[in-house]
This record gives C-alpha cells, sequence and structure tokens, in this order.
C-alpha cells in the first residue's frame, strides 16, 4: 500500500484500491476510509490532497 501511494499518490490509491491485490478485510477498511473522507471532503476525484500529480 505505501509504495503505492507513494508512487502514484493518495487520490490514485483511493480511485483503484479495488483492483489492487487486498484481502477482503482490507479492501473493506479503506472503502471505509473512503466514505469518510467523501462524506467529509466531498468527491475523492475533487480532494486535493496535496500532492504533485493531483489534478
Amino acid at each position: 500500500m505505501r509504495e503505492y501511494v507513494n508512487e502514484f499518490g493518495t487520490k490514485s490509491f483511493l480511485l483503484n484500491y479495488k483492483e489492487l491485490n487486498f484481502s477482503s478485510e482490507e479492501r473493506e477498511k479503506i472503502g471505509v476510509l473512503k466514505r469518510i473522507l467523501e462524506t467529509l471532503d466531498g468527491d475523492i476525484e475533487t480532494i486535493d490532497f496535496g500532492e504533485e500529480d493531483d489534478y
């Protein structure tokens, strides 16, 4: 997870985590985190994570 986030960024990770090799429990936990962020800050695609590749 850390390597993916470091290479591609947080936004990309949250948008693509279901395609990565995680257990169903890990995917559910990441999904919960994603839903919390979306509840607090809006759609993941529009959140500025302050990373160089954020658009």
